[in-house]
């Protein structure tokens, strides 16, 4: 045998891989994707915003295999009468749709997927679809409108009256997306896309019963177009502090107090610059924290 024909197959070999890898390569197996136009996580924050709770029962239909989905589904145009309906939130699973799993070591599809990361099982790749209608008034529709979903496992892709939204792993994690630019006055509709297994998959493998669906609310706020994006402090037990209040686009300055125990309390009224707000200063004689005497300042 010459060199020539040794060569052939090792060239042949290094052709089909990246072929096999750019044509099944997608949005829920791809290792660079975890999210598209979802908002950036932060922890809790609440303020004085209206919100509407979109809880309850869903039109939905369930599908065996990643393959066999509704293409399309997510249109307005679309009869949703004969769906079936699920609660919101609920699991799939607890509803008839599928059987529980329960593994420690394994992946979910040990026996008849061989693991292959970032790539998952088309078959037995439950896909849950929903479909939901709501109404806005005038004002809510002029409102930065931000739809959030609790926990979806194993991803979710939203549609809002059938445009493209975005996208979300880290199933137990809350997705919020800001769908202001897709809502208007009156009757909106959102649609939903949830698949048993994503390429997220492979880092969530740990010893609990595997279950699909939605696990926590899903809900609507709505927030002034001008007005607080983000904050983030830091304090020292000298009563140093700083407080960086990132703005919306618009908003141009931000007023902010502390107060605490015994009515101790500062404020400051400042002007924005590159959209943030930063107050440096420093609590005299700060009062802290520890089991006994619990002191927060709000």
């Amino acid at each position: 045998m010459t060199l020539k024909h040794l060569i052939i197959p090792i060239v042949l070999t290094l052709a089909i891989a990246p072929a096999r890898a750019q044509m099944n390569l997608s949005y829920f197996e791809s290792p660079q994707i975890q999210e598209i136009n979802r908002m950036p996580m932060t922890a809790d924050m609440r303020i004085d915003c209206k919100s509407m709770n979109l809880n309850g029962l869903w039109k939905f239909r369930w599908f065996e295999n990643l393959y066999d989905r509704l293409k399309g589904f997510e249109g307005k145009a679309v009869d949703d009468s004969s769906w079936d309906t699920i609660p919101v939130p609920g699991l799939w699973e607890l509803y008839g749709y599928g059987d529980p799993i329960y593994t420690n070591i394994p992946y979910a599809w040990v026996g008849h997927f061989e693991n292959d990361p970032p790539f998952v099982p088309t078959e037995q790749n439950h896909v849950g679809q929903y479909r939901r209608h709501f109404t806005l008034t005038k004002d809510q529709a002029r409102s930065q409108v931000i739809l959030r979903i609790g926990s979806a496992t194993s991803n979710v892709r939203v549609w809002v009256n059938g445009k493209d939204v975005g996208y979300s792993e880290d199933s137990k994690l809350e997705a919020a997306f800001d769908i202001s630019q897709y809502v208007k006055k009156g009757d909106n509709l959102i649609a939903l896309e949830i698949m048993r297994w994503c390429d997220g998959t492979y880092l969530e493998c740990q010893d609990f019963w595997r279950l699909a669906g939605i696990a926590r609310g899903v809900s609507l706020d709505f927030r002034p177009q001008k007005g607080v994006q983000d904050v983030h402090v830091t304090a020292k037990m000298t009563g140093v502090f700083n407080i960086d209040v990132t703005l919306m686009e618009g908003a141009t300055g931000a007023s902010m107090e502390i107060t605490g125990a015994e009515g101790t309390s500062l404020r400051k009224v400042m002007d924005a610059e590159d959209g943030h707000v930063i107050w440096k200063d420093r609590m005299l004689d700060p009062l802290l924290w520890s089991a006994e005497t619990p002191n927060l300042y709000k």
